[in-house]
């Protein structure tokens, strides 16, 4: 069977961009970070639950699972991939641009997936504390 891209270039770019403002902040917390499609220095985060993530980043015993998302087509349309790092036992994180984050929580309520979903507007840095007021 064929996978279909619901990627367009500009979405792509926007994800890559979103991976990288994620992976700096994860990084300047402490974490080491490997992410996938970004050249990472660290390298690709390694299959977890026959998935591989956007982003793993590892800080003593704390491992936190990054989805990025760039289009409201896409978000939780693998639901079994995102069962699978909710349940894996890490933190998972669901981050989407503004554009999408209202879709991504009502999907997160749909499929009863426990997933912290932040946005992120590429022209500031990724801070989680101004999302974590947003999502509450």
């Amino acid at each position: 069977m064929k996978k279909i891209n619901y990627l367009n270039s500009k979405s792509f770019k926007l994800q890559n961009n979103i991976i990288k403002s994620v992976s700096v902040y994860l990084q300047r917390e402490g974490y080491r970070v490997t992410a996938k499609h970004i050249n990472h220095p660290n390298g690709c985060p390694k299959n977890l639950n026959g998935f591989v993530p956007d982003i793993h980043a590892i800080k003593n015993f704390e491992n936190i699972i990054v989805e990025v998302q760039t289009s409201n087509k896409i978000i939780f349309q693998n639901e079994l991939k995102m069962k699978r790092f909710s349940y894996s036992g890490n933190r998972f994180w669901l981050v989407v641009p503004p554009e999408c984050y209202e879709i991504a929580q009502m999907r997160k309520k749909a499929f009863n997936i426990p997933v912290e979903i932040y946005c992120n507007d590429i022209n500031q840095n990724f801070s989680i504390e101004s999302e974590r007021i947003n999502s509450k």
